[in-house]
């Protein structure tokens, strides 16, 4: 079918200030028949005196049509893979900090077909200034343009550099010109190798205190969704102040042999992972909700630990009308099989979701682990003392846990270039890990290996220094 509209030429897509455009595009490459009509008080097609206007482009019709044209008015038609190359950057229409949001600061816009990217358009005088990207293989040494503007535009630039336009596309409504390219640079990147390697959890050691740590004492929640069974303590994370990234609990309980189990229900979210430790032993058995003490990990008379590493997920998306979206990220339940937990404790990203101290990078760019509170992820930490562990080795003994390898690279990128750089992981799809990607800081992507098919992250220049280390 294609697309059909009534459009209001005041407040419709316009092309500067002066003309009125409407492009119809079609979803499909169906033979179909499109009918416009123009409601009482709007502008008018100047066909047919004044009826809706029927047009039935015919099957396969590809390339940009001109429909209709006049002094102030232009129809246009483009099939959709013709549609998806033109780009319709906004014309600043003052110098206000608004000038560019359109419907704000401006109703002007133009359109451009071929580039990869147009990043800016500006009309001044009988100038339109373009920057952003053109789309070349690596053989051609020219782009092509094609460009909708006000009759006031017979010159263009693109990146500060003049487009040569053909002779005649002034003349009408269409302006075709030519990108002369620069050329083709060789870029190479290197191999990330040279790793450090540091253990992150040393939350599950029997040296480690949590003194420090925020008491999980909560006995009631304004969340809807209340816990499912325990003592009557609440262990959410975002009623301690800790949402983002992991989130750490330590339970503690004085044992008196009795003690085989426990159950614990977590929730963090569709494709969640957490793992469970007691007195640093990592090898609990867990069927369901049950999970069983190892052998001889239960200390008799003394203060045992808990350790569970929660990853969060994100919230649900409200599908339903029961408040999915507010379902709790948290210890959902625990209970032990004899006796209860004198404390818990909670532990997520340095000063939560309120008082977090890193404001550039975000509330979203760090959680609660280890590295991340000591800053092993930014710039310049030294790793000196850190072990030499290729990455492809993965954690210790294959266990349970949680480490973080780093390592440093140089680029070499020609200045002038905007060449897009991304991470990959290339082994194939499987194992059950997942892992954070910091880059010079900022976390750029998260791989969970048994579960998304996500491998490559791209990160941007600024990230990334293109010319340098850093």
């Amino acid at each position: 079918m294609f697309t059909s509209a009534w459009w209001d030429a005041r407040e419709g897509w316009r092309v500067h200030e002066t003309n009125s455009l409407i492009p119809l595009i079609p979803f499909y490459s169906f033979e179909e028949q499109l009918r416009v009509g123009w409601a009482e008080g709007m502008a008018k097609l100047e066909l047919l005196d004044g009826r809706p206007l029927a047009l039935a482009p015919q099957k396969g019709i590809q390339s940009l049509h001109t429909l209709h044209a006049s002094g102030t008015q232009l129809v246009i038609f483009a099939e959709s893979s013709t549609a998806e190359t033109f780009w319709a950057p906004s014309i600043a229409s003052n110098a206000s900090e608004h000038a560019s949001f359109w419907g704000i600061g401006t109703n002007g816009s133009v359109l451009v077909g071929g580039p990869y990217l147009v990043r800016s358009a500006h009309i001044g005088s009988d100038t339109l200034a373009l920057h952003g990207d053109p789309n070349a293989s690596s053989v051609e040494k020219e782009s092509r343009l094609t460009i909708i503007a006000p009759r006031s535009v017979t010159k263009v630039t693109w990146n500060e550099e003049i487009v040569l336009l053909d002779d005649s596309s002034v003349d009408d409504r269409y302006i075709t010109g030519t990108i002369e390219l620069a050329e083709k640079a060789e870029i190479t990147v290197p191999e990330l190798d040279g790793w450090k390697y540091h253990d992150s959890l040393p939350e599950i050691g029997d040296e480690f205190g949590d003194s420090q740590w925020a008491v999980a004492n909560h006995t009631g929640t304004n969340v809807p969704f209340k816990m499912w069974y325990g003592d009557g303590r609440v262990l959410y994370g975002w009623d301690y102040g800790y949402c983002e990234g992991a989130v750490i609990w330590r339970g503690h309980f004085n044992a008196t042999g009795a003690e085989k189990s426990m159950n614990l229900s977590i929730n963090g979210g569709q494709g969640f992972a957490a793992t469970v430790s007691s007195n640093g032993a990592n090898n609990i058995n867990g069927t369901d909700q049950v999970f069983t003490f190892s052998d001889g990990s239960v200390r008799l008379g003394q203060d045992n630990v808990v350790t569970v590493v929660q990853d969060n997920m994100g919230l649900n998306k409200n599908w339903y009308t029961d408040d999915h979206m507010k379902l709790p990220r948290a210890i959902r339940s625990f209970q032990l099989n004899s006796g209860n937990f004198s404390e818990w404790k909670v532990q997520g990203k340095i000063g939560g979701y309120t008082n977090f101290p890193d404001k550039v990078r975000g509330v979203m760019n760090e959680g609660g682990l280890f590295g991340e509170h000591k800053g092993w992820h930014l710039p310049d930490f030294d790793t000196s003392s850190w072990k030499n562990q290729s990455l492809s080795d993965g954690l210790p003994n294959a266990a349970a846990g949680v480490g973080f390898s780093i390592t440093k690279f140089k680029l070499s990128i020609p200045g002038g270039y905007d060449v897009p750089i991304s991470f990959n992981f290339d082994e194939p799809f499987g194992q059950a890990y997942r892992a954070l990607l910091f880059v010079n800081g900022w976390n750029m992507g998260k791989r969970i290996r048994n579960f998304g098919p996500q491998a490559k992250f791209p990160v941007h220049e600024g990230i990334v220094n293109h010319q340098g280390e850093k």
